[in-house]
């Protein structure tokens, strides 16, 4: 099997492992409320907790 190849089996593998948040990621308005909480750096489980 050729390195092409090698990628693109890996590249299906780790796209197989995302399927899950890929469909929760599908609507449009998910998708740029999770961008905007990475752009604000608050998005994670730690600040989570504290806030709690």
């Amino acid at each position: 099997m050729s390195a092409y190849n090698d990628d693109i089996v890996h590249l299906a593998e780790e796209f197989e492992s995302c399927r899950k948040i890929l469909l929760a990621l599908g609507d449009e308005n998910r998708q740029h409320i999770m961008l905007e909480m990475m752009k604000m750096g608050q998005c994670n489980s730690e600040d989570a907790s504290r806030r709690n």
